[in-house]
């Protein structure tokens, strides 16, 4: 009532692929005027139009000057499993986590991580969405592909991201379609989707709606930790295995929208309703073993958003296709609630202890944070065919988030006079991009540059200095930034790129804000910038055909300066900008299919990343940074059979082999050298992950699908970390072990 701000945003597709589709389009039509009653032309229009449509914008985002990998999901919609099991694949992309379906995800793309990664659903921030659209969650058969930016990010995307950007696509159907699908896995997992799209041709209207429901006990077992009485050291003891208690995850979502096409005033408008729900228990501390209730007595720690969200869009083109303009205007309303209230101690084994005097499991004298975030959305875009092979696109976007609250456990001053977070906090953002694209030699050759603009203004309590201190501060920054790339085309099958950027990320409104308690505010910190190169080669041959053949080899470098970290400090700790950063390494990748029924493919990561301190010591160099694996690798085998079970049904056996190197977990441990065993009398589970001598982690999946035609559907069996191995992201965070998953997809739809 009376939250709703519309804005203005850009399409989703860059730059390049709509411009060209729309070139496309009208040469494959010329010959069918000409020879409009020929059968013989009908079918050769028809063979155009699934070229289009298809494989023509994978390739054309491919050729494009910008170092870009297509996740392509039509051909996986009916497999189990999650889209983090598929981004782990592609090449020099890692993304870590405390092993629980739901928990946070740590995106590694070639070297940098974190917050230096945007993560986009359909161009929009996958934050205005809430904690129900986290990559682990999201459905794979609601969407289309999954676009991976490495280094440079395209005009249209309107992103403040230091090392690439991950843009999930949704699926666009344009006929009647009912789909439902159902997972059941290990761990007591059960995941649902319904999708369904209705179009009213005489109305040019249509209306669609997408719902998922995602639940798990995520009650895997992992060694038992516990805190010696004697020294209060952090113990593992590797003979007892125990199951998570208090780690379920409830998260329901459902979308609704309404649109109409081809009118005078508007190509298509598209109106949404989003509502989500995102529930997650928090298991206790290694050493503090839940007894398995969460009654009002112990309250065990959970997390509790609540999303609404709602989209306008609105696209038109104008001067006979040459000017295409795109809106969307976005309003979102986020509660979430945390609460860390249990007094009660525990020991490894679960048994009640006693009351240690306070509340908080995971902080000293607990929480029982409630907030309201608005997020609102503006955004713009316009693109305009200055010459046929030349084209000018310009995009802004605004995005702003209101915080208000109340925290009486964690978010009272030292001296308990003033909840911090019942002051209001303001962040706003302004990203303006202006590029200019152009083709050469018969589109063999291809150029894109762009300048973009960055500006933030915050507002909020300044908690920096001592309490009592605490004082509204307004702070605004800005920069600049700006890329190039270009993409070559010498022969067929045949593709050379580079790119450049200096890339800007603004810090986000945790790294200002900080949560008023443990971590204070700083309005002084600055943008972290960074220098982005990329220098690609790319071949391929017979492609979906016996024989068929691609092999890509990129090489990466970034440089990051004022890289922001968290400095941690008595009694409270802060972000500021620190270190210098620099990250290296090249990454190659290889398919084969040498018969119609084998795929082969494999791809591996090297990546050299090293901080530069800045201390002016005597004989101080950069050292390699904590916490980022230098080797990742992948292989793949994929048997594809035709009618083997049934007529008309395709049958697909899978095998997935991902490796993860070792790498330590805090600065300044020694540096062992890449392939150097272990000494004899060297303990490296202090240090190292994984921490039993094991120079890696090796994770196998194995799994098939059967799809039927008729009835339309499909079922599938994955299984996980086949071998059950230890395996570990975080340090003694221990993933799952074997997992096993079965799903059933269903599919109706009507041919116009």
């Amino acid at each position: 009532m009376g939250k709703l701000l519309l804005g203005i945003m850009g399409l989703l597709f860059m730059v390049t692929a709509p411009v060209f589709l729309s070139n496309q389009a009208l040469k494959a039509q010329e010959p069918v005027k000409k020879l409009k009653d020929s059968s013989a032309v009908k079918k050769q229009n028809r063979l155009k139009e699934v070229n289009i449509n298809g494989k023509t914008l994978i390739r054309e985002f491919k050729e494009s000057p910008l170092p870009i990998e297509i996740i392509d999901l039509k051909a996986v919609h009916g497999q189990s499993g999650n889209l983090i099991e598929l981004l782990n694949r592609v090449p020099g992309v890692k993304l870590r986590g405390d092993g629980a379906l739901g928990d946070p995800v740590n995106i590694n793309l070639n070297g940098l991580n974190g917050k230096a990664i945007a993560v986009f659903k359909d161009g929009i921030p996958l934050s205005f969405y809430g904690h129900s659209f986290e990559p682990s969650l999201i459905p794979s058969n609601m969407l289309d592909r999954i676009e991976v930016y490495k280094g440079a990010l395209p005009v249209s995307l309107g992103a403040d991201a230091l090392g690439g950007a991950i843009n999930f696509v949704s699926r666009a159907p344009s006929v009647t379609t009912l789909e439902a699908s159902y997972e059941l896995g290990s761990f007591n997992t059960h995941r649902a989707t319904v999708s369904a799209y209705l179009p009213f041709k005489k109305y040019k209207a249509y209306a669609g709606i997408n719902a998922a429901y995602t639940y798990s006990d995520n009650n895997y077992k992992r060694d038992v930790g516990w805190i010696s009485p004697g020294d209060n050291n952090l113990v593992f003891d590797n003979t007892v295995r125990s199951a998570f208690r208090n780690n379920i995850l409830k998260a329901p979502v459902a979308e609704l929208y309404l649109g109409i096409k081809h009118k005078s005033w508007a190509d298509d408008l598209r109106f949404t309703i989003l509502g989500s729900q995102f529930y997650k228990q928090l298991p206790q501390l290694p050493g503090i073993p839940s007894n398995g209730r969460n009654d009002a007595m112990t309250r065990h720690p959970f997390n509790n958003d609540r999303t609404f969200s709602q989209l306008l869009k609105h696209d038109k083109s104008f001067l006979s296709g040459k000017l295409r303009l795109g809106t969307v205007l976005g309003y979102s309303r986020i509660k979430t609630t945390f609460l860390d209230t249990s007094s009660l101690v525990y020991n490894r084994f679960g048994e009640l202890q006693g009351d240690k005097g306070h509340p908080g499991e995971f902080f000293y004298g607990g929480n029982a944070l409630r907030l309201k975030y608005n997020f609102y959305t503006l955004r713009f875009n316009a693109v305009y065919d200055v010459l046929p092979d030349h084209q000018v696109q310009l995009n802004h976007i605004y995005t702003r988030y209101d915080r208000i609250g109340t925290d009486p456990l964690g978010g009272m001053t030292r001296n308990g006079e003033l909840d911090l977070y019942t002051v209001p906090a303001k962040y706003a953002k302004h990203i303006s991009a202006l590029g200019f694209r152009s083709r050469f030699l018969d589109e063999k050759l291809e150029n894109l540059i762009a300048v973009k603009r960055y500006q933030m203004k915050t507002s909020g309590y300044s908690t920096i200095g001592r309490s009592g201190s605490e004082k509204t501060v307004r702070d605004s920054t800005a920069a600049w930034g700006w890329m190039e790339g270009i993409s070559f085309r010498p022969a067929s099958g045949w593709v050379i790129k580079a790119s450049y950027e200096h890339s800007v990320r603004m810090p986000d409104d945790f790294e200002v804000f900080g949560d008023s308690y443990n971590v204070k505010s700083n309005f002084g910190i600055r943008p972290e910038k960074s220098h982005n190169y990329n220098v690609q080669f790319q071949y391929s041959a017979a492609a979906q055909q016996a024989g068929a053949f691609n092999l890509s080899a990129n090489y990466f470098s970034r440089r990051t300066n004022g890289r922001i970290m968290l400095v941690r400090d008595i009694p409270y700790s802060y972000y500021t900008n620190r270190t210098v950063v620099t990250s290296e390494g090249i990454e190659m990748e290889v398919m084969y299919k040498p018969f119609k029924f084998l795929m082969l493919s494999g791809n591996g990561t090297y990546m050299d990343v090293k901080q530069d301190l800045g201390l002016e010591i005597k004989g101080d160099k950069p050292s390699r940074l904590a916490d980022q694996p230098p080797i990742l690798g992948n292989l793949q085998l994929r048997l594809m059979f035709d009618q083997l079970l049934q007529k008309k049904s395709r049958t697909e056996f899978y095998g997935y082999w991902n490796y993860m190197h070792r790498f330590n977990w805090i600065d300044g441990a020694e540096d062992l050298g890449l392939f150097k065993p272990y000494p004899k009398d060297y303990e490296p589970r202090n240090f190292w992950i994984p921490g039993d001598r094991r120079l890696g982690q090796q994770n196998y999946t194995a799994g098939f699908i059967h799809y039927m035609e008729n009835p339309k559907c499909s079922i599938s069996l994955q299984v996980n970390n086949l071998t059950q191995q230890k395996l570990f992201d975080n340090f003694y965070m221990e993933r799952p072990g074997r997992a096993v998953s079965v799903k059933l997809r269903w599919e109706l739809s009507t041919i116009k």
